[in-house]
């Protein structure tokens, strides 16, 4: 079975003259051949079907949960692009002169030459999978793809976390974070050359010094039955491989590794607010608890403005780079609100003696995110509603 499909995928990508293809629809589009344009519609929507056949035969034969997650997420977005092309191309006929629309057209052939790059990388890596599953099991195990389906790791967290009380404790960040395989299309896995690097690294190091006082606080309480501590320690190690990132080292190898990572840091963040929020409640009113509060109400717009920076798609290295440096700067913002909650968190604690013990268990009592089915409460469940008294009132 695993043969034959190989085969047919290979057939059905040899015999598709996809750039040609492509070139003849932006021609009719220009010069106004309504006839040949939708003689080239047709065609190409026959290869966008054939694409989308290729993915399912392969997502049928994978041996590794990740390429099958691949396939099928590959397959979504040949059915999403597919359209836009043919879209763009009529706008185009319908506006000749138009340099947006030309662009437009443009920047669609493109994510569609890169989605078509992906399927025959995608056959490859297949039917390289197939023979080392065939041929030679014990290799097979030491492929390098992730193992978490797509839905799993919308809502995965990073566990077994140690103290990172020194950098050299973060130079080994826990796998659970990292998703190597996980695409957002249009944008492509990319690497960041010497000087991309070298213009985000002033970032890099202000992220890496939040870190450092981060870890100096945290490390002064345990993280058993401390749900603070230990997320605020998770974040720090987070945000500190993403500092690697911007040298060029640690386990986040590529563009859309540190976008994950940036949505995971996120995540954390939201579970991070709830806890606090549950913890203000043992504060007695008073300048420390305003301040604790005024802090942490910054928490939720900083969360936000990373996942929109994050969730938004991108076209071309520049634009990518651009991306990168916008979601570094919001994970230092949120970086710096988290750790000077953290800060007075730790204050009012001493100050008052109080149980972080207790806030973490009615965390739990109302929250679904300590339960082992991945359930999850969105920020508004944690914030006032309109027309009630602020959270940031001392006497609360």
């Amino acid at each position: 079975l695993q043969n034959t499909a190989l085969e047919q995928a290979e057939e059905l990508l040899k015999y598709m003259d996809k750039s040609t293809l492509l070139n003849r629809l932006k021609h009719a589009s220009i010069t106004g051949d309504h006839p040949r344009l939708e003689e080239f519609s047709e065609r190409f929507s026959e290869q966008s079907d054939h694409l989308q056949e290729v993915c399912k035969l392969l997502h049928h034969v994978a041996s590794a949960e990740s390429v099958q997650v691949l396939s099928k997420n590959t397959e979504a977005c040949l059915q999403v692009y597919g359209p836009q092309v043919l879209s763009a191309c009529h706008t185009l006929f319908l506006h000749p002169s138009s340099k947006v629309v030309r662009e437009n057209v443009e920047v669609f052939m493109d994510v569609w030459k890169a989605l078509d790059q992906d399927v025959t990388a995608l056959a490859q890596e297949v039917s390289e999978l197939c023979r080392n599953t065939n041929g030679k099991p014990e290799k097979a195990a030491n492929t390098n793809y992730s193992t978490n389906s797509a839905t799993d790791l919308n809502r995965q967290q990073p566990t077994s976390h140690q103290s990172p009380s020194n950098p050299n404790n973060h130079s080994t960040v826990p796998k659970s974070i990292v998703t190597a395989n996980q695409l957002t299309v249009p944008g492509q896995p990319t690497k960041l050359d010497a000087e991309e690097q070298s213009n985000i690294a002033k970032l890099g190091l202000e992220m890496k010094q939040l870190t450092s006082e981060m870890d100096a606080e945290t490390d002064k309480w345990p993280t058993a039955d401390n749900d603070i501590v230990r997320r605020a320690k998770t974040m720090s190690t987070m945000a500190f491989s993403m500092y690697q990132f911007t040298r060029g080292e640690g386990d986040l190898k590529t563009t859309q590794d540190l976008f994950t990572q940036a949505e995971f840091f996120a995540e954390e963040a939201n579970r991070f607010y709830k806890v606090v929020r549950h913890f203000s409640y043992q504060v007695p009113g008073g300048t420390h608890k305003k301040e604790m509060l005024e802090n942490l109400d910054r928490v939720p717009t900083f969360v936000q403005q990373l996942q929109f920076t994050v969730k938004n798609t991108t076209v071309g290295k520049a634009a990518t780079f651009t991306k990168v440096d916008n979601v570094i700067k919001e994970t230092k913002n949120l970086m710096n609100a988290i750790s000077k909650v953290v800060t007075t968190c730790l204050v009012c604690a001493t100050k008052y003696n109080l149980d972080f013990g207790s806030a973490s268990d009615r965390s739990r009592l109302v929250s679904p995110y300590n339960r082992g089915d991945g359930g999850g409460e969105e920020y508004g469940e944690g914030m006032p509603g309109k027309g009630l008294q602020s959270s940031s009132d001392p006497n609360i």
